[in-house]
């Protein structure tokens, strides 16, 4: 089927029209995520909306900062979180000195069931905590960090600091998520 000659401006404005709510002020630039974690893989285990709750000063060089963590394994056995690690330097990176457990006791491994899930989330129950940070954390900058599982699955993730709206304490921090699964923050 053809346009008529006289019809084909008409057609040609409407599309131009159309194509005018693609550019930064549409609707769909200020969709923010529902979590705004970032996900990883390592062997049979899904990390999710790993990331480290917002704090408007930041955290200083020396400090310790916080991570959400949930770990999803689709494995038929048990899998264990064997070791957290600072991962690689980088651009926009701050390295941990360390990364621990908090509180130390139980301690690593973390056991996730079969097709079951885990979450490390502050500041109830067991969380993650990226210790003796190289510089200055601030928005913008991510702490690279290397998940080991039992069987040698790894991964190495650059975990973001949180957007502003989504701190310790607001309706979207991270204690206010919904649970993936019934045992978490164990």
């Amino acid at each position: 089927m053809t346009v008529p000659r006289r019809l084909a401006p008409v057609a040609a404005l409407g599309l131009l029209l159309a194509g005018c709510g693609a550019g930064q002020n549409a609707e769909t630039a200020n969709v923010v995520p529902a979590i705004p974690g970032v996900d990883a893989t390592a062997g049979p285990v899904q990390l999710l909306d790993l990331l480290i709750p917002f704090k408007a000063d930041g955290y200083p060089a020396g400090s310790d900062a916080p991570l959400v963590v949930r770990m999803v394994s689709t494995a038929d056995g048990p899998v264990e979180l064997t070791a957290v690690t600072p991962g690689p330097a980088g651009v926009n990176l701050v390295v941990p000195g360390r990364v621990a457990l908090h509180p130390a006791t139980p301690g690593l491994p973390i056991r996730i069931a079969p097709h079951d899930c885990r979450t490390l989330v502050p500041p109830t129950g067991s969380y993650l905590v990226a210790g003796d940070l190289s510089a200055a954390l601030t928005y913008g900058y991510q702490v690279p960090m290397r998940f080991t599982f039992s069987g040698g699955a790894a991964v190495d993730v650059n975990v973001p600091m949180a957007p502003p709206d989504y701190s310790e304490g607001t309706p979207l921090g991270p204690s206010a998520a919904p649970a993936l699964c019934a045992n978490s923050n164990n």
